[in-house]
């Protein structure tokens, strides 16, 4: 029987989703980290549960809102390439991790990153939209 809560692998697909269950473990507002094998980062908005070798991140002093996380895991994407079975994204590298982000006054722009998702968004709408017109 399907539960309410998500089940998050270290699975590079489907934002790591594998199945779901009836208790959680995991609050949301986090970026999950595979670090079993190539690393990869996705947004958990809601309270999930967590196999083994799935971290989380959050920034130290902002509450994540969802275009900041999909900037972030974005980039955090980006530069996944230096992970594999062999060197793992574990707890230790992510801390020595260094990733570049939109800076205004040596503080994170993350106005700049949430208007930057934003506006992506509503280009992949508005080309969505035209390829379902041609369609009709």
């Amino acid at each position: 029987m399907p539960g309410n809560f998500a089940y998050i692998t270290t699975k590079n697909t489907f934002n790591g989703y594998e199945s779901s269950s009836n208790k959680w473990t995991e609050q949301g507002n986090v970026i999950s980290v595979d670090s079993a094998t190539d690393g990869a980062c996705f947004y958990q908005e809601k309270i999930f549960v967590a196999s083994d070798h799935v971290e989380k991140i959050w920034p130290k002093n902002k509450e994540l809102n969802k275009y900041d996380a999909l900037f972030l895991t974005t980039i955090l994407n980006f530069e996944s390439i230096k992970y594999s079975y062999g060197r793992k994204r574990n707890l230790e590298n992510i801390r020595k991790e260094k990733i570049l982000l939109p800076n205004r006054q040596d503080n994170f722009d993350w106005e700049c990153m949430e208007i930057t998702i934003k506006q992506k968004w509503g280009e992949i709408a508005i080309k969505f939209k035209k390829e379902l017109e041609k369609l009709e």
